[in-house]
Order: C-alpha cells, then structure tokens, then sequence
C-alpha cells in the first residue's frame, strides 16, 4: 500500500508472490502429512483457495476432511488465527462444504488467508 492509502497493481503482484510462497510452504507441509491434492488458486488479493474437485465425486468428502482436519490441527489453536468450519448445505443436489482460516486483524471482522471447499453429489454421482 502506498503512503497515501492507495493500492496499485504493485501492491497487488506483492500480495499474489507473498501468497504464492505461503502456498508453496502450505504444498509441501501437506505433502509431509500426505494429504490428497487439491486445485489451489493464487489470488493478487483475498485468500488462498483451494477447491477439492479433480478427484472422483466419492473422493471429494474424504479430500475436504482431510485438508480441513489437517488446517484445524495445524492453526485451531493459534491466538491471532480462526479456523471457521461452515456448516453443510445443500443445494442442487450438492452438498457445498467451506473451512476458512482467518486472521484476526483487530477490527472485528477476521481477515479470510485460506479457504478450501468441496461441492459433493448427494447421490455420489453428480460433478461439477
């Protein structure tokens, strides 16, 4: 952020290396704890996100509860952090599934570092 309180696109290509390199640290502790792969994407701003859906419609709960088990484990104890798992909802024959890590940043509204979700086929059929 510049001194006068505007972001410009340097700002932002900071934000996305910094991020970057928070998923390259986040890759291979996952990695370590053998967790499945995810698609993760890279934002200039907001969260990481990572979306369980290159595995098959079975396989996307046991991906979600894995990363999501793991990052509670991991940052759930942690003063300046939340781990916020949302609850399940269904729509369109899916069941949507959201865990967001946040920092607390003082205003009273957590600030979103990492998101992972899953959309699952009620009938394990269905896919995106």
């Amino acid at each position: 952020m510049s001194i006068l309180g505007q972001t410009d696109d340097t700002d932002r290509r900071r934000w996305q290396r910094e991020k970057a390199n928070r998923l390259i640290e986040l890759l291979a502790a996952g990695a370590n704890a053998e967790l499945p792969p995810v698609t993760w994407s890279v934002p200039a701003t907001g969260a990481l996100y990572a979306r369980a859906m290159d595995n098959e419609p079975s396989e996307r709960r046991a991906a979600f509860e894995a990363w999501a088990t793991w990052l509670e484990g991991r940052y759930g104890h942690e003063d300046r952090l939340t781990v916020e798992r949302w609850p399940e909802r269904e729509h369109g024959g899916y069941i949507h599934l959201h865990i967001v890590v946040a920092k607390n940043i003082g205003t009273g509204r957590p600030l979103a570092e990492i998101v992972v979700t899953a959309d699952v086929a009620t009938d394990d059929e269905g896919d995106d």
